[in-house]
């Protein structure tokens, strides 16, 4: 033993223990041996082993409890302890609140003034009893849930961050001192918030300069302004634009609605005018079976719309648009000096007149169930854009844009809009004519260079289809075959022993040529601008359609529901012909006086005279005529029609379109230098003129036309002409009685 740690030998801080050193007894020395063992090389038993772990885990332990006790405790110990509290502060969860703690029900009011201005957050006690916020002079504007729950919270939890383990910054500013933190009136980013709360007491809070260590704010008290904290970034929000709080949806929401969409438009504005670039309407249920398409192009007519595009990247598009930011909202967007920053046009006289500046009106409408009234109601929502921007910020493009149900100018991303800048080719199918055959009254073919013509007239559905080739135009007579016969074309359908069947015969070549009608394409990728044109068509196609039902089989069920089966155990089904005329805005009158009954669609019997409401079955979610009943044939027999007893009156639209194709002249130099004009063989140019004629039918009256509208597309559209040319060739060979292939190339 080294007597230099106690002084000397005999002295008494010491004395004790070395005194007991000096007298080992037997077994201590035994035990210190066995220890020294432990530790000293050699092969150990497992015991030993052991032994030595939980040696050398008693100590590591000891010098942890060791370490614990005298640093880490203590520390612990002083963060426990309550600090000092001045007037006013109060400390709540390990942190110090600069002025006491304020619930969310207990609040009245929230002002707010910083460098962008004024405005005042009130509390108003929704239905169910909890407490919301509306800005005050704007309870109609919706705010954000999230911004306005954080805002809330940071005015009622207001507390200091330490800065170097310092609870306040100052304890002793002079009013010489505040500038520094931007605490004084005249700085940039002065700003303050006071909270009424509901029993009139009331604190302002005065927010400064952020902290150079970042992640806080400079700030005081109203009435404390000697002393200086440094305040969380809960309180930032009400450093910022109000807009902020603002929610950033623009539109009504629709969801899975937006398929049903009835009315869809964009003006676009062009040379200082609001121009219709497209407008669509949602067609009849099932008349949008027949067709590509669910919706009606009504302008620009005579095309069809390309149903995936306008899925995929309109109608996902638009379930609810949601912006990147909100740049105004309110009674100050319609001052010029406000909404003239964002390229907007928001003067409602020149709105209401259409003569705007805006660049871009943007409207559509769908239906969507009432749960209060169990029927449908419209949801509209209407928008106007600017011209698209890059932001210098980030080089992403950007509309802004002016909702007025939302009241708000805001900055969405163009990638969301971005179909309002597209061309007409982006929403059109490249189809010049498609639907189904048993809606078609017929079609005629004209070659005005060849002068010969043909109109195909159809009658009959299904298994009764006839079709009569006649001369073109109006009351043509009929074309004659070889023979001196009448052409026509008959349905021959054939039975087989398991309840099916197979067409055969003219008609089936027939159905080959209405085939290649239906896929003609024009080429959207080429640009019909500025072609050089003959004056006048080379040749026509004329189609006329009207909307008809489709023949379909029917599941059958029982009364309770079953699914009736036959004895082989299918399941039997029953043959719906088709081919009625769908009918809309149906009207039935009692005839000896009385309220009318509001049908909407009724279909028509042309056979009968009369008319026949259809139900969906709930057994399967079929739209079938009411009182479903069947023949020995299992043909699905009408036998249900609305009462005799009333006058019915209904509305359908027969659409007559006509492609005119004129042939495009392409330029070349000759030899001598001359240049020579030519018809190209590749390409022909096709404007569409669309006829609608709008038919009353009434149970007395039969059947009368009530309005005519012609409308032809300003801009045509390219088609090869070895696709036109093959319609006509091929017409050419059904009326001589040749084979045609329906794909064969030209």
């Amino acid at each position: 033993m080294d007597h230099r740690l106690c002084g000397s030998a005999s002295s008494g801080g010491c004395r004790g223990w070395h005194h007991g050193m000096d007298k080992e007894t037997p077994f201590m020395k035994k035990f210190f041996a066995n220890i020294k063992e432990l530790f000293t090389r050699g092969e150990k038993t497992t015991l030993q082993k052991q032994l030595r772990l939980v040696i050398i885990f008693v100590l590591v332990a000891a010098i942890g409890l060791g370490v614990y006790f005298a640093a880490i405790y203590p520390s612990i110990k002083k963060e426990d302890e309550l600090p000092p509290l001045l007037d006013g502060e109060q400390y709540y969860n390990k942190m110090i609140l600069i002025v006491p703690y304020t619930e969310r029900t207990d609040m009245k009011s929230i002002e707010v003034h910083n460098k962008y201005g004024d405005y005042t957050l009130e509390a108003v006690a929704t239905d169910s009893g909890s407490i919301t916020f509306y800005l005050r002079g704007n309870d109609h504007i919706r705010l954000d849930s999230s911004a306005l729950a954080s805002a809330v919270v940071g005015a009622g939890t207001v507390y200091s961050n330490k800065i170097n383990d310092m609870q306040r910054v100052n304890e002793n500013a002079t009013p010489e001192d505040l500038p520094q933190y931007g605490l004084t009136e005249d700085a940039k980013e002065y700003s303050w918030f006071r909270v009424t709360r509901n029993d009139g007491t009331s604190y302002k809070v005065i927010v400064g300069d952020p902290v150079p260590s970042g992640n806080a704010y400079y700030g005081m008290v109203e009435g404390r302004e000697n002393v200086v904290y440094s305040l969380s970034t809960s309180v930032a929000v009400f450093k910022s634009k109000s807009t902020v709080l603002v929610d950033k949806t623009i539109s009504n929401y629709l969801g899975s609605n937006v398929t049903s969409i009835n009315d869809f438009y964009i003006f676009r504005n062009i040379a200082g005018a609001r121009t219709l670039l497209i407008e669509l309407k949602s067609k009849n249920t099932e008349a949008a079976d027949n067709a590509t398409s669910s919706y009606e192009m009504v302008y620009p007519a005579a095309y069809y719309l390309n149903d995936d595009r306008f899925g995929s990247s309109v109608l996902n598009n638009i379930l609810y648009i949601k912006a990147s930011e909100i740049m105004e909202y309110g009674e100050d967007i319609v001052k010029p000096e406000v909404y003239e920053k964002y390229g907007l046009d928001i003067n409602m006289e020149r709105i209401a007149e259409a003569e705007d500046g805006n660049y871009v009106l943007f409207y559509y409408s769908c239906k969507v169930p009432d749960s209060e009234t169990g029927k449908t109601k419209d949801i509209e929502n209407l928008l106007y854009l600017s011209e698209s921007f890059t932001d210098s910020e980030d080089g992403e493009k950007y509309y802004y844009v002016y909702s007025p149900d939302f009241d708000v100018i805001a900055k969405v991303a163009a990638s969301t809009l971005n179909f309002v800048d597209w061309s007409i080719a982006n929403f059109t199918s490249d189809r010049m004519y498609y639907n189904y055959i048993g809606t078609c009254d017929f079609f005629e073919l004209m070659h005005y260079t060849k002068g010969s013509g043909v109109r195909y007239v159809f009658s009959g559905t299904e298994k009764t289809f006839n079709v009569k080739a006649l001369e073109a135009g109006e009351n043509g007579t009929p074309k004659l075959d070889k023979n001196g016969i009448p052409r026509e074309f008959n349905v021959e359908y054939v039975p087989d022993s398991y309840g099916g069947g197979k067409y055969t015969g003219e008609f089936e070549n027939f159905r080959n040529l209405y085939l290649v009608l239906i896929t003609r394409n024009f080429d959207i990728t080429k640009d019909a601008e500025g072609r050089d044109t003959s004056d006048t068509p080379g040749m026509s196609v004329t189609i006329s359609t009207t909307p008809k039902d489709l023949a379909k089989s029917y599941g059958l069920y029982d009364a309770e529901g079953n699914k009736l089966r036959d004895s082989s155990g299918s399941m039997m089904y029953a043959r719906y012909r088709g081919g009625y005329l769908i009918c809309e805005n149906a009207k039935a009158t009692p005839k000896d006086g009385g309220d009318s009954v509001d049908y909407g669609t009724l279909y028509y019997d042309e056979e009968a005279k009369r008319f026949f409401q259809k139900k969906v079955d709930s057994n399967d979610g079929e739209l079938k005529p009411v009182n479903l009943s069947y023949d020995k044939n299992m043909n699905v027999v009408i036998n249900r029609y609305v009462a005799a007893s009333y006058n019915v009156t209904a509305e359908y639209t027969q659409t007559v379109s006509t492609y005119n194709f004129y042939y495009v002249y392409e330029t070349y130099t000759d030899a001598a230098g001359k240049v020579q004009k030519v018809i190209s063989q590749t390409e022909m140019y096709v404007v569409p003129t669309i006829t609608t004629v709008k038919y009353e039918v009434s149970t007395e009256t039969g059947i009368r036309e009530i309005s005519r509208e012609t409308v032809t597309a300003e801009k045509g559209m390219i088609m090869r002409k070895p696709a036109i040319d093959k319609l006509f060739e091929d017409s050419d060979k059904v009326l001589a009685g040749i084979e045609i292939g329906a794909y064969e190339a030209n």
